[in-house]
């Protein structure tokens, strides 16, 4: 009877032991953040001025993937594809350890004019 309560006491108490940790959750931040350009002469049509999205980061902190909001034109996923292929953010550690991690990520469209590119309108 003693051996078996040790042994219930002992399988309860085992899980208890590996469940905490203390070493904290850290969560993603940016490396680097991407500024998307558009230029008017390429673009002739408006785009936003913000695109809430989601990024899919990897171990390694690159973005694997993009999650868009419904009904977002082909043309602003294109855009922004290609941009954050070259954005890199500290990945989500769990317990120490890099993991994939969805995070929240706005997208803001800058619209470049010749006085922003020049520094000065030509005076």
């Amino acid at each position: 009877m003693r051996t078996r309560f040790y042994t219930i006491i002992l399988a309860f108490l085992s899980p208890l032991g590996h469940a905490t940790s203390n070493i904290p959750d850290v969560p993603v931040s940016v490396v680097y953040n991407p500024i998307i350009t558009i230029t008017p002469d390429r673009y002739n049509e408006s785009f936003p001025e913000r695109l809430p999205v989601r990024l899919l980061i990897n171990e390694l902190g690159r973005v694997e993937r993009v999650i868009y909001p419904e009904n977002t034109p082909q043309k602003y996923k294109e855009l922004v594809d290609s941009n954050m292929k070259q954005a890199k953010f500290t990945p989500y550690l769990k317990q120490g350890v890099a993991v994939k991690s969805v995070v929240p990520f706005t997208v803001r469209f800058t619209i470049q004019t010749e006085y922003d590119y020049n520094g000065d309108l030509g005076e």
